[in-house]
Formats: structure tokens, sequence, C-alpha cells
């Protein structure tokens, strides 16, 4: 039993933060040792930990990928905030939403989307991830779809005019099976 509270389902990264933040630095880790002290699975925690150490926090001492030994090379290093589910779509939602209705864009990137995020929250989204749910609501009928020069470069998107004024973002069912 969890004597902590409950527990949110993707909180590892923060987890993993405060563990590796009361090491000293010079100190080195392991994912196994981190998985083992926090209760997570070792992919989870050797993922979280390779990231980390590209952005210049922990060292890969050992050299190797496969059962990478880190040095904690700088404390001062803050680990990056994650979104929380549904917090990245609903802002996503509401940039193609302003951005529609705005005579002067309508459509909008998914650069500019990504970059317009980073402005209003402080937090780095990637291109994957809002390219992930711009095509979900694209292969829905949500959006439209303006492509300059035919090679699928400089696409835009922006909402079909039967949604600009929701107050909700479109709901997809990620488990829709697909006919064969």
């Amino acid at each position: 039993m969890n004597n902590k509270g409950p527990r949110l389902k993707n909180d590892f990264y923060k987890r993993i933060t405060e563990w590796v933040n009361e090491k000293e630095e010079g100190e080195t880790i392991t994912s196994s040792e981190v998985a083992l002290a926090l209760n997570l699975k070792v992919g989870t925690v050797a993922t979280f930990l390779m990231r980390r150490s590209k952005d210049g926090y922990l060292k890969n001492v050992s050299k190797t990928k496969r059962k990478a030994i880190y040095e904690i090379a700088d404390k001062e290093i803050p680990m990056l905030e994650l979104f929380s589910k549904g917090e990245l779509s609903d802002l996503i939602f509401k940039i193609l939403q302003e951005a529609s209705l705005d005579l002067s864009i309508r459509c909008i990137s998914e650069g500019d989307i990504a970059m317009n995020i980073q402005e209003r929250t402080g937090k780095n989204a990637s291109i994957d991830s809002v390219h992930t749910a711009i095509h979900r609501w694209l292969h829905e009928g949500y959006l439209t779809k303006e492509d300059d020069n035919g090679h699928g470069y400089g696409v835009r998107y922006g909402l079909k005019k039967k949604y600009l004024h929701s107050k909700t973002r479109p709901f997809i069912n990620r488990r829709k099976k697909t006919k064969k």
C-alpha cells in the first residue's frame, strides 16, 4: 500500500528528478539502481536518464547506451517540466482556434504552434507531439490543410468553420478499430 497518497500515472519524471537531485555532483548512478529505489521499470528510467544526459545534466561515464553509468555533472541545470495529460492538446486546440479566427493568419504551421506553446508556458513541446495531435484531428475531419507547394513542406492547419467557436477540443478515440 502506498502511504504517500495517490500518484499520477506519469509522474515518474518528477520522482526520478527528485531522487537524482538528492545525490551529490560527481556521484554515479545506474538506471537499475534508480528503478529499484523508485519501483519503476528499468526501460522507463533508462530512457529518461539518456535524454537528460543529452541536456548536460548527467554524463555517461560508461560510454555505452546499454547498462550506462551516469555521473551527475551539473546540479544547476533543471530538468524540464512536462505537460500533464490533456494540457498540451488543449493548448494546441486553443492556438489553432485563435489562428483560425484571426483573418490575417487563418492557418498555422506545426513549428509555429510549438514556438507559441513555449512562449505561453515556458515549457518545450516537441514538434512530434504537436504533429501527433494535429494529424489525429485532421484525419477525423476537424481541421483544414493548406499545402502551398504541393510537396508537404510548409503545410499549415486551421479549424473548420463549425468548430471555430467550440468551448472544448474535439475528443478523438485512439482505440478506433481499423477496417481490414
